[in-house]
């Protein structure tokens, strides 16, 4: 039941979460947000607990890096290094992710700046939908200009993950075009 009350909610919050003002952005970030990632995590998705099944039974080996963990690549294999201890491996699954470069470090200087120096997807009442990911930049007010990558897009739409919410949002952009 409670996995049922955190997808309605979800629901509910990733509505209104756009229009609040910084103040309530911040508030809802530091006290509620925490609370939907939490219920998240803690149900294990299958993938998970198979792989959590191979460690167990010797078939796969787990190591977290941790803060000053290194990954090197020589000669073919791969050496981990984390909290006093060296492995290597001929195979390396590396589920760490990586790191978002900025609008800056891809040549977007412009957009950048309005992005760093506004609120540009904050909803306000009585905006159209189709104005929602439109950016406005200094001299192209009515351009056709629309960001709905999922880095930029986190900080007013925090439930903006997976397939469904990126196929939502392009839905919203392709009809304002």
């Amino acid at each position: 039941m409670w996995r049922y009350t955190m997808m309605r909610a979800h629901e509910i919050f990733s509505e209104i979460v756009p229009f609040f003002d910084q103040r309530d952005l911040t508030r809802f970030r530091h006290h509620l947000a925490p609370v939907f990632a939490d219920a998240y995590g803690c149900v294990p998705h299958l993938s998970i607990l198979r792989l959590l099944a191979l460690h167990r039974a010797g078939c796969l080996d787990i190591v977290a890096l941790g803060e000053d963990g290194a990954i090197r690549y020589r000669a073919g294999s791969f050496r981990l290094e984390a909290s006093g201890r060296e492995e290597t491996f001929g195979t390396l699954i590396d589920a760490r992710g990586q790191n978002a470069a900025s609008i800056s470090e891809l040549g977007f200087h412009q957009l950048d700046r309005v992005l760093s120096s506004s609120d540009p997807l904050k909803r306000r009442n009585g905006q159209r939908e189709d104005d929602q990911f439109r950016l406005r930049l200094e001299g192209r007010s009515e351009a056709d200009i629309f960001c709905i990558s999922i880095p930029v897009m986190m900080e007013r739409y925090p439930f903006a993950q997976g397939l469904v919410a990126c196929s939502e949002a392009a839905e919203v952009v392709a009809a304002a075009i």
